[in-house]
């Protein structure tokens, strides 16, 4: 597991796939280009991993859960699983069209999650997504969406979610 630090009050930016008018332009390519052609191929050479698509995950929360849905959508000969948690659909509406356009590899696996207190915009743009790949993800294995109503949009309750998502991405039983 590789963890990758956000730009602090430059998130947004370096996290949106797509320019948004009230926060600048986007910078998220850079970021997953450094991702995909930086850090991947280094940490791959340097440690004993499994290279191979199957075998990796890309995961984030908030504008990260927003860019991990982009990424498995744009690198899918990097990456077969995503982690999406409380992801900032708000930022780039454009990511429903996208993902219409450029649907999940057949075999990949994405984990939606997201908290009940984030707050009605924030479900709600969680159910709509869920639809949206549901029309184009048909087997119940590759797509799963969790809402727990009692947690918010913070590190406690991503964290509390890591394990359970994990498992489900690599299919591994408790």
């Amino acid at each position: 597991m590789v963890g990758v630090d956000h730009g602090g009050e430059k998130r947004i930016v370096e996290l949106s796939p797509w320019t948004n008018e009230k926060f600048g332009a986007s910078e998220g390519e850079k970021y997953m280009a450094f991702v995909v052609d930086v850090v991947k191929p280094y940490v791959d050479g340097h440690y004993r991993t499994r290279p191979g698509r199957e075998d990796t995950a890309v995961m984030g929360s908030s504008m990260g859960g927003l860019m991990s849905h982009y990424a498995i959508l744009k690198y899918p000969a990097v990456f077969s699983k995503a982690g999406v948690f409380s992801p900032a659909y708000w930022v780039n509406p454009q990511v429903t069209q996208y993902t219409r356009d450029h649907p999940p590899s057949t075999d990949a696996r994405i984990y939606l999650y997201c908290g009940g207190k984030e707050g009605d915009e924030m479900t709600d743009a969680l159910h709509a997504m869920q639809g949206e790949l549901e029309k184009i993800m048909p087997r119940e294995h590759q797509l799963t969406t969790r809402l727990v109503s009692e947690n918010e949009h913070n590190e406690k309750a991503w964290r509390g979610e890591f394990p359970l998502a994990v498992r489900w991405l690599f299919d591994v039983k408790p």
